[in-house]
């Protein structure tokens, strides 16, 4: 069994592996999850403060007419993915650009 010194990111062949659209969809994944459970506990701790904060960060052009709490919501989600996939984007564009 032969051991390389070479980073997980390459073949032995020379060839890149690119496990970028798995770590972003993972972070995805966790970070929803973990969204989901920081505002399940803000509601049950403050609920007038969470419903006010929630409706404040509801952006009436990505959401609709009113603004509502589930809205700030959406919101926040929305902006968690583009983020992420930017971020994902960038990180590809560093590594794998030839």
């Amino acid at each position: 069994m032969r051991s390389d010194n070479l980073p997980k990111v390459f073949n032995p062949d020379g060839e890149k592996i690119d496990l970028t659209p798995y770590f972003t969809i993972g972070a995805i994944g966790v970070l929803s999850v973990g969204l989901l459970v920081f505002i399940s506990i803000f509601m049950s701790q403050c609920r007038e403060k969470s419903l006010i904060i929630f409706k404040e960060l509801d952006l009436v052009g990505l959401t609709g007419k009113n603004k509502s709490f589930l809205g700030g919501v959406v919101t926040l989600y929305y902006f968690m993915i583009v983020g992420l996939i930017v971020l994902g984007f960038i990180v590809h564009y560093a590594f794998f650009n030839s």
